[in-house]
């Protein structure tokens, strides 16, 4: 797990300093540590950095793949919150990516499990 950790951390780094291929190496070997360990909630979060870091590259389906499997996986993990995120992430790749229709779609989703939690916003 420590070698994940660096590697999660070394992509940190270099996605700020706007090495967005460096940072999704690292990315990808922090998710195979992951991955093996089997430590599902850690692999949703390595998920959503690639997906971020796809977004950047202008890598829109990839984006998506990563999104999806996150979502994926937050849905296994049953996390309404891990979800909502998820969904929305998703949303805006979509979006990035052209498909309106898609991002509507997740962002309402998102919005309607949001309600239904109870985290709506007061009127």
């Amino acid at each position: 797990q420590g070698a994940a950790d660096c590697h999660d951390s070394l992509g940190l780094v270099h996605y700020t300093l706007g090495d967005f291929r460096l940072a999704t190496r690292h990315y990808e070997q922090s998710l195979a540590i992951r991955a093996a360990l089997r430590d599902h909630a850690a692999e949703s979060e390595c998920y959503k950095s690639l997906g971020t870091a796809y977004i950047r590259m202008e890598d829109t389906e990839r984006a998506v793949a990563a999104f999806q499997r996150c979502l994926d996986i937050q849905r296994q993990l049953e996390s309404d919150s891990g979800e909502v995120d998820a969904l929305i992430s998703l949303g805006l790749a979509h979006f990035k990516g052209g498909n309106s229709a898609a991002s509507v779609q997740h962002l309402e989703e998102a919005l309607a499990l949001f309600d239904r939690l109870g985290g709506g916003d007061p009127v």
